[in-house]
């Protein structure tokens, strides 16, 4: 069943914070979402974990020699300590947990609930996915400062225009099947600081 209205979003840990916290965008990044609740959409935002998850990454391998579910375990930390941030940004907006697991988005009068990473061997652009078959949603913005995440998380896309990927299948990042049933339309929004 599809859902139109509920927006889902991949916000890119890189815009959440690019060097340090982009306030400034956090702060324009919620009004904009206020505006579309107040048209009557609901949206579940998934998180990246952006440099901050690549920092660590990098800082754990110099001291040890991670496994690749460790280094999927940090960014999955970092991908939560930034929905928690963006959570709280909404204040009474959004639903009082982080989401953890994409297929068990909560049916809730929140109109804005925010999640991060699931678990080891997937993505937060994959989460986003999964939590849009998860309400029955057929779009879904990935908004990043960097485009080419999309094509890690799925396979089977046909670009109809420069900014539209329509899919018929999803596998994950190890390439194992997971959905020949969910189809749609994913936008993927380049944000630039001027933009």
């Amino acid at each position: 069943m599809e859902n139109n209205k509920y927006i889902i979003i991949s916000l890119g840990g890189s815009l959440i914070v690019p060097n340090k916290i982009d306030s400034i965008f956090l702060k324009k990044f919620i009004l904009m979402v206020k505006d579309y609740t107040n048209k009557g959409y609901h949206f579940v935002i998934i998180t990246g974990g952006g440099k901050t998850c690549r920092e660590y990454n990098s800082s754990l391998k110099e001291i040890v020699k991670p496994t690749n579910e460790d280094l999927d375990w940090m960014g999955i930390s970092a991908t939560r300590l930034n929905a928690e941030l963006v959570r709280i940004s909404f204040a009474d907006l959004a639903y009082e947990k982080v989401l953890l697991n994409p297929d068990l988005v909560p049916q809730t009068d929140k109109l804005v609930i925010v999640g991060g990473g699931w678990k080891p061997g997937s993505s937060s652009d994959l989460d986003a996915v999964r939590s849009a078959k998860s309400v029955g949603a057929s779009k879904l913005i990935n908004l990043s400062n960097r485009l080419t995440c999309i094509s890690n998380c799925i396979s089977g896309c046909t670009r109809t225009s420069n900014m539209v990927i329509k899919f018929s299948y999803l596998l994950s990042p190890k390439n194992k099947f997971i959905s020949s049933k969910f189809s749609g339309e994913i936008f993927p929004l380049l944000y630039t600081p001027d933009s």
